[in-house]
């Protein structure tokens, strides 16, 4: 190295950004940040799921834990009655050990989440207050049904958390002058108990840097006190592989994150498929069916539907529209000149339920998986993030032909839903030609075919729990001879850049098998980076070993 460059390494050093970037007290202050981003995303993913928890947290650059409601001091305890009981005329707050709850008999609402909370209020009363055995409830819904009765005017009660008498915020998306309750729930009195504290701390956020940001900081933290502390000699070789491994292992978190698709085929025996359908993310999809050998298909995805979708190039246009709650209107001949049709967006689901339409409700016709015509509504829910729980995203929308922008071809019912229920999807007519229009699973199409030949699986022994189950499959590629293999647990099938493994099967047919497709062009990369990082460690280990043994046959000389 010359002196030179050496200078060159110096002078950098001392400027102020630089010696940020190199500052061992970064790395730390970054990793001790990441532990927290860890711990913080685990407590969350209770609430909001895996799924949900990773977004969030860690493939994000800012987000804000809250403090949840059922940790202490996360909610107030209130006392709920009749709202026209004596208790709700007299008082807004009322002690725990008033003589005037001397008889009161207190619906127990069975609530693991709240029960310590619950516990202490009826123990700061020294035993004064007492739930009825009696009167033991599983839902909130059950006690708000109950005290709302006339027979429950007075003389009864219930312990239940503030939060939980909340009401739901109207969605931007929902009828604004709509004040009614979902299910109808009544208005109930809410008494304050004294002896409580005077705030609470539910929904305190916590800011933390997102796992993109801190991945981000410590790459370049990484690098550049690689750069200006180590040269590059064979003196520093193992430290600049250990740092290049360490630097891969982030970059190939990122690229998994952008890249990997995971989803489902789902096959019976006898059937063959070439596509696969994504776990989460919807498509709106409209088809030319016209076509006697194949369709034409125009998918767009569910978030070009959504007036506040979630990916960031959608959140940013909303920024410059106006109102973020604008519904959306889209030329569909811009992206496919074979659809000459504008998509105008009545309303949108995040999550919807259906029923059958009561007086007053908006209501289609559909038709089931044996054709017949069903009349059903849809239900607004809240998003789930459950493991075990999907989101059924629906859309009321309206079709106008470019050629004559005035004139409506029709408005229809669409949702995921359908596709998971077996409804029939939503057919027309225009000029000469037959559509169909709907939501469903984004799907993902391959070059091959695969059918089922056999699906089997074993039980343990006196048990009907699965022990272990296979799959025969026939692969087809065009050109290629017909390949027969067996997916099984823990023997997965790697196909051209996708991996088949056995994820699960129709418990109740138990002749349907369900296959978990990764695709994951970056897969290669954390195993690159993991060998790196062990050569580099053993390349300096060695070079120390070595120049320590000279050093002892120099002694040894001496």
């Amino acid at each position: 190295m010359t002196a030179q460059k050496q200078s060159w390494r110096k002078r950098w050093r001392k400027n102020p950004i630089i010696s940020v970037f190199t500052s061992l007290r970064l790395t730390v202050t970054l990793l001790a940040f990441s532990l927290a981003l860890v711990f913080f995303g685990t407590l969350d993913q209770v609430n909001i799921g895996i799924n949900k928890a990773q977004k969030d947290y860690f493939e994000s650059f800012f987000v804000a834990w809250k403090y949840p409601e059922e940790w202490p001091l996360g909610t107030k305890m209130v006392l709920v009655t009749h709202p026209e009981s004596d208790i709700a005329k007299k008082h807004e707050q009322i002690a725990i050990n008033d003589k005037q709850l001397e008889n009161f008999r207190f619906l127990g609402f069975i609530d693991n989440t709240f029960h310590s909370q619950i516990k202490s209020v009826f123990e700061d009363s020294e035993g004064f207050l007492e739930p009825d055995p009696n009167l033991r409830f599983h839902t909130l819904e059950e006690i708000k049904s109950v005290l709302a009765k006339e027979e429950y005017k007075n003389g009864h009660g219930a312990i239940l958390p503030d939060s939980a008498m909340d009401q739901p915020k109207d969605s931007q998306n929902s009828n604004k002058d709509s004040k009614a309750k979902p299910n109808n729930e009544p208005d109930l009195a809410i008494i304050e108990l004294e002896g409580q504290m005077p705030f609470a701390l539910r929904g305190f956020p916590v800011p933390l840097p997102g796992g993109y940001l801190l991945g981000g900081l410590l790459l370049i933290n990484l690098m550049t006190s690689a750069a200006f502390r180590y040269q590059l000699n064979i003196r520093h070789a193992g430290i600049w592989i250990t740092h290049s491994g360490l630097a891969l292992m982030l970059i190939s978190e990122l690229v998994t994150d952008l890249t990997e698709k995971e989803s489902i085929m789902i096959l019976d025996e006898g059937e063959s498929a070439n596509y696969s359908k994504d776990f989460h993310d919807d498509e709106f999809v409209l088809i030319d069916e016209s076509g006697e050998e194949t369709d034409e298909v125009l998918s767009l995805p569910i978030n070009l539907l959504d007036p506040e979708p979630e990916n960031v190039g959608g959140l940013l246009g909303n920024l410059f529209k106006g109102d973020a709650g604008d519904l959306p209107e889209i030329n569909l001949k811009e992206s496919d000149s074979r659809f000459p049709f504008v998509v105008r967006v009545k309303k949108f689901y995040k999550n919807a339920d259906f029923n059958t339409p009561k007086e007053g409700d908006q209501s289609f016709t559909l038709k089931n998986a044996n054709g017949r015509k069903v009349q059903i509504a849809p239900i607004e829910q809240p998003e789930t993030f459950r493991a075990d729980e999907m989101n059924f995203r629906t859309a009321v929308v309206e079709l106008r032909s470019t050629e004559d922008t005035n004139n409506t071809i029709g408005e229809w019912l669409t949702s995921s839903f359908f596709d998971a229920a077996g409804y029939q999807p939503q057919r027309f007519k225009h000029g000469e030609k037959s559509y169909r229009l709907e939501i469903r699973r984004k799907r993902y199409h391959y070059d091959f075919h695969m059918e089922l030949l056999d699906f089997r699986f074993l039980r343990y022994p006196g048990t009907d729990r699965p022990k272990d189950f296979s799959s025969d499959i026939n692969i087809r590629i065009p050109g290629e001879p017909v390949r027969k293999t067996r997916i099984y647990m823990n023997h997965p099938l790697s196909l051209k850049g996708n991996t088949f493994f056995q994820a699960g099967f129709d418990s109740t047919t138990e002749t349907q098998t369900r296959l978990q497709v990764v695709n994951n062009p970056g897969s290669i990369l954390p195993y690159i980076g993991v060998t790196l990082v062990g050569l580099g460690l053993s390349v300096q280990f060695l070079f120390h070993l070595l120049g320590f043994v000279k050093r002892r046959k120099k002694v040894g000389v001496a």
